[in-house]
């Protein structure tokens, strides 16, 4: 985020300090190995698209993994995928993923976890509501990330738009609209990627 005005120009190599790592490549013992791999080595380039959230009242927010709602009071939201009416939605929210953020906060809840180099949104559900008044799909959906989606409430009190590390209030009125955007974070690897190594480091 403190980079989004020159992504095209930056690129990120990871030190691995916590206990998963599926954007780094060195841990903390490996720094000097690091360092000369990038003044020496040329980097493999891997292209991860951001996810770009706008609201009706003109803002705009990005986030590499995720995109979620989340309200401590039971709301209504209309999902629209590409203009049509997916559901209309009950319950304390819902989390919109990258294909980066399927192994982050949408696992967490249920989500798929998606292979790199696809470009797909998910959309998961946060405790939906299921019975004979209220009923949605309730499965993760994953959808081609040319999909636009769409979620309008007439009530978004009590509601924290969230993404990534950020969370701001949400308008009482509101419509939210996310794409997966024309802007990408670069990752330098300097080593092979090992994908399947860091999925199971999960389990």
């Amino acid at each position: 985020h403190k980079y989004m005005y020159c992504l095209d120009k930056t690129l990120f190599t990871g030190i691995h300090t916590g206990t998963l790592g599926f954007f780094v490549d060195y841990t903390l013992k490996e720094l000097k190995e690091c360092i000369n791999d990038i003044a020496y080595k040329q980097p493999q380039i891997e292209k991860k698209k951001l996810l770009q959230v706008d609201l009706s009242c003109g803002k705009r927010y990005y986030a590499v993994n995720e995109m979620w709602l989340e309200s401590y009071k039971t709301k209504a939201l209309d999902i629209y995928l590409d203009g049509q009416l997916l559901e209309k939605y009950h319950g304390s929210g819902i989390v919109l993923s990258t294909q980066t953020g399927s192994t982050a906060f949408t696992r967490s809840v249920g989500g798929a976890v998606i292979q790199p180099g696809l470009e797909v949104i998910e959309l998961s559900e946060l405790s939906g509501i299921h019975h004979s008044h209220y009923r949605s799909l309730r499965n993760p959906l994953i959808v081609n990330g040319n999909t636009q989606i769409k979620i309008v409430s007439q009530d978004f009190s009590h509601t924290k738009l969230c993404f990534d590390r950020y969370d701001i209030d949400l308008p009482l009125q509101q419509e939210i609209t996310c794409i997966l955007a024309d802007k990408y974070v670069q990752l330098a690897h300097y080593k092979p990627i090992n994908w399947i190594s860091h999925l199971k480091q999960l389990f």
